[in-house]
């Protein structure tokens, strides 16, 4: 445990002035070893125990000599205080403060002054999400521990829109207070809130804009930074143009508030070029798998073989759902990172 410079200087200030009157006495009127005379001046002076001036063993030892000579002093202060004499009560001011002072810095460790560990709180972040987040949720949220400073909830479906998750998104900010949310949604219209809206018509662009627009006003009214997560290149051209269309209103809506920041993730998983990848170089940390599907050494499948999912080997999606990936996924720890990376930035959060 250590002493802060603020306590130090708090305890010194509170009793420096009486400090100052007993150090006043001359040495040979006090009668006491010379060690707690030039103790006592020092601390009057303002130098806390633990200073270059003051040291730690100096301090124990000026106790030690106080409780020695407290016994053969007893009688002379009785006497001074039976001849009124004013004398004495500067003496005993001396001896009680600097008893006073040593008992309360005594059990601290008299080294170099410095501060306590510093105290920090840990930043709930939410994720929201469809059946990309389904599979690089798990990752995000690793990510998110992995700073020893994040509280993660993951909430994904696959085949879910902004709309299936309104309420849920006004109950967490209610009740859970997030101060960072993730939204990552690719267009889907699978669940009623968005029958009839075709994908890549006008209404159902509209639609989604308008569904997340009101997302972002559920978390910002909560005090919360938004974070809209950019989706990869699909291997379906017809895909691929809706995607783009999302992740331009993404990057409008974002350019639009403070508290909104648009997260191209979808990069980790494409080429240089921002071209669909099947395949990437493997990580450093990672295994490389890539002839155990039937690819060269040295590169991961990133992809499903749909074109639009992470497991490498993973079946066609059912509505919008895909079915628990067996096999690693280095498409989906590559997204979830980089859902991360930008939450981790902002929040000042660094893997320990």
């Amino acid at each position: 445990m250590y002493v802060t410079e603020f306590r130090r200087s708090a305890i010194t200030e509170s009793v420096g002035g009486l400090l100052a009157r007993a150090s006043s006495i001359r040495p040979s009127a006090l009668s006491v070893n010379r060690q707690i005379w030039r103790f006592t001046r020092l601390v009057s002076a303002g130098h806390p125990p633990g200073s270059s001036e003051v040291s730690g063993w100096e301090c124990r030892l000026t106790r030690r000599l106080i409780h020695r000579n407290a016994e053969t002093r007893r009688w002379a202060v009785a006497r001074s205080i039976s001849r009124g004499d004013d004398h004495s009560f500067r003496i005993i001011a001396g001896f009680a403060i600097a008893l006073f002072y040593l008992a309360v810095t005594a059990p601290f460790s008299y080294g170099a002054v410095r501060p306590p560990p510093r105290a920090f709180r840990h930043i709930k972040v939410a994720l929201f999400g469809d059946s990309l987040s389904a599979q690089a949720g798990p990752f995000f949220a690793k990510a998110g521990y992995a700073t020893g400073r994040a509280l993660v909830r993951t909430l994904d479906q696959g085949g879910t829109a902004p709309c299936d998750w309104l309420n849920k998104m006004r109950g967490v900010a209610m009740e859970w207070h997030p101060e960072a949310v993730a939204l990552e949604f690719v267009g889907d219209n699978f669940t009623p809130c968005m029958t009839g809206y075709a994908i890549g018509s006008d209404a159902w662009l509209a639609k989604y804009k308008a569904d997340t627009e009101e997302a972002i006003t559920i978390f910002e009214d909560a005090g919360a930074r938004v974070f809209l997560v950019g989706a990869p290149a699909m291997f379906s051209p017809t895909l691929n143009a809706s995607e783009i269309l999302i992740n331009d209103e993404y990057m409008e809506m974002a350019g639009a508030s403070l508290d909104v920041t648009y997260v191209d993730a979808g990069a980790a998983v494409e080429t240089p070029a921002g071209g669909f990848a099947w395949t990437l170089p493997c990580l450093a940390d990672e295994p490389c798998q890539g002839p155990k599907f039937g690819y060269p050494a040295g590169v991961n499948v990133v992809r499903s073989p749909d074109g639009v999912h992470f497991c490498p080997n993973g079946k066609p999606a059912q509505r919008g759902r895909v079915k628990r990936c067996t096999v690693y996924m280095s498409g989906a720890v590559r997204f979830g990172e980089a859902m991360f990376a930008p939450i981790a930035q902002a929040f000042s959060l660094a893997s320990k």
